[in-house]
């Protein structure tokens, strides 16, 4: 692939191709590739299934049920789990600190509301705390996210990132196909002498 470092990442199409492991990425935001001045870490994670039929059927022994097999699927490869290190941008990191706090709120809401049902015995309280929750979880969940996996294979990792970081990097398809052309050079014709008129 040219000079291009075996550990960073290029363009292929609208995927970022990075290596699974050891993945250097440019000090730019992700997002909107502009400068970034620090990098963090963040995790991308794909299920062949969340478990939310056990989760719900078994409760906390369906979790736990649910968990050990997703940890089987990781050693066998059906689900993945990787971490990069990416650069943000301050505002984009902002956004990532708010959607924290909202998510936060969200269940402490829902916790709250759960707890006042079951200690005043009121049945309110359980139909109100979930479209409250939704309604703070859902709006926070668009707010600071940083790209998505979309498959991995051997040892790359196809990912999605902002338009403008992707069309940044290194792409095969800009490479010139075959040798480049020679131009030919255009001989100028000598113009004839002019002829002396007679004095």
């Amino acid at each position: 692939m040219g000079n291009l470092p075996s550990d960073a990442p290029w363009r292929e199409g609208e995927f970022v191709v990075a290596p699974r492991h050891g993945a250097r990425f440019p000090l730019r935001c992700v997002n909107c590739n502009s400068e970034a001045r620090r990098t963090f870490k963040v995790a991308f994670e794909r299920r062949r299934s969340s478990g939310l039929g056990l989760k719900l059927v078994l409760g906390h022994a369906g979790h736990a049920l649910a968990e050990q097999q997703h940890q089987r699927r990781l050693q066998t490869g059906e689900d993945v789990k990787l971490t990069f290190e990416v650069g943000i941008c301050p505002r984009h990191r902002t956004w990532r600190i708010v959607r924290g706090v909202m998510v936060a709120v969200a269940v402490a809401e829902l916790l709250v509301l759960v707890t006042i049902g079951a200690a005043l015995k009121v049945p309110a309280c359980y139909l109100v705390a979930p479209p409250i929750f939704l309604a703070i979880v859902v709006p926070a969940s668009l707010l600071g996210a940083v790209g998505s996996l979309d498959s991995a294979r051997d040892d790359r990792a196809w990912l999605r990132f902002g338009k403008a970081f992707t069309d940044s990097l290194w792409s095969p398809d800009d490479e010139p196909v075959g040798p480049p052309r020679k131009r030919k050079r255009r001989r100028s014709k000598a113009r004839p002498d002019a002829q002396a008129t007679p004095e």
